[in-house]
């Protein structure tokens, strides 16, 4: 069952067991394995916290029920460089996952191809150009920066959750104590109808970050506003975020700010469960000059919701690799 979204739309869902009632009631969704809801309402004299409470918790219930997930897209970037397609795939089953993302390097023309994996035990990420026979590493321990998640539409959809520069596992997203941390982070919380959609926005804010050392260490400021669709089992369908870095240290490089959309212009419903298809991103400066753009597109007979998984994709080959790097002894192998 698919939608196509342009925000001019009102449409009610009707699904396997589910009702949509009006929005003067807050409807919670909790689905079980089998497809059959439980609705639990709130009604409209609770309070903002216990509506935040309430949402919060039903995006928890959503990653709870992905079992296992496959898909495969295409990201087209554009900025002043030019324009970049990356091919993306994605497969997630339990706690174990994998993505590959490859593209063109428009500097030389050739192809780059990058995979991260973790199968249970070992965290690995792998890189290789066109014409090397690439790096491997693993470690015990998620890596700290893995391009791969940039490509990953649930790292983007979901950013506000994620502590500035952390690479968490997929897994983290069913957490509980996540989502209960998230909630202190909400400054505000209503009732709203976006473009003839109707849903629950908020605002929030991180507490301050820091990355960098030494002479090179700034302050990061990040703030959201969300809007959760109602008529969407409360999918976020648009993320609007500011990012300010700020110097720490005198004679240091000047901070700077940067604003960023994110629409869901297409979702699907998989046995009730939402999934994006396509997203748009546009990243401007703070007067509105755009800097970059991003779309997305899923190709939709490439999605698999709760299926069995071949376990061996989770384990990424080292035959054939140029250098394997254990990053928990340090050890490099060089074949």
């Amino acid at each position: 069952m698919k939608f196509k979204l342009s925000f001019k739309q009102t449409k009610v869902i009707v699904g396997r067991g589910i009702k949509i009632i009006s929005f003067a009631l807050i409807l919670i969704l909790l689905f079980s394995q089998g497809g059959q809801a439980v609705v639990a309402l709130a009604d409209t004299t609770s309070s903002p916290k216990e509506k935040v409470k309430t949402l919060l918790s039903h995006q928890l219930s959503y990653f709870q029920q992905l079992k296992s997930i496959e898909y495969a897209g295409t990201w087209a970037d554009e900025d002043k460089e030019g324009k970049t397609f990356r091919k993306v795939q994605f497969i997630m089953s339990g706690e174990k996952f994998y993505r590959a993302v490859s593209y063109l390097d428009p500097s030389n023309k050739e192809t780059v191809a990058m995979k991260s994996a973790f199968d249970g035990e070992k965290y690995q990420y792998f890189q290789k150009g066109a014409q090397d026979k690439g790096i491997l590493i693993f470690s015990s321990n998620p890596l700290v920066n893995d391009p791969t998640t940039t490509a990953d539409i649930f790292y983007k959809l979901y950013g506000f959750i994620i502590p500035f520069g952390k690479n968490i596992p997929f897994n983290k997203f069913k957490e509980e104590k996540l989502w209960e941390e998230l909630a202190n982070m909400v400054t505000d919380c209503e009732e709203i109808t976006k473009e003839k959609v109707k849903g629950l926005k908020i605002n929030l804010k991180r507490p301050k970050e820091k990355i960098g050392e030494g002479n090179f260490t700034y302050s990061i400021e990040r703030s959201f506003e969300i809007f959760f669709a109602s008529d969407y089992n409360y999918f976020p369908l648009y993320i609007k975020s500011q990012f300010t870095a700020s110097p720490l240290k005198e004679g240091q490089m000047p901070g700077s700010t940067m604003v960023e959309e994110i629409k869901v212009t297409e979702i699907k419903l998989f046995d009730n469960i939402p999934f994006p298809i396509k997203l748009e991103i546009i990243s401007m400066d703070t007067k509105g000059k755009i800097i970059g753009k991003s779309k997305f597109a899923l190709d939709p007979d490439s999605l698999k919701i709760n299926q069995k998984v071949e376990e061996k994709i989770f384990t990424i080959p080292r035959t054939g690799v140029g250098t394997i790097i254990n990053e928990d002894t340090k050890e490099v192998i060089h074949q």
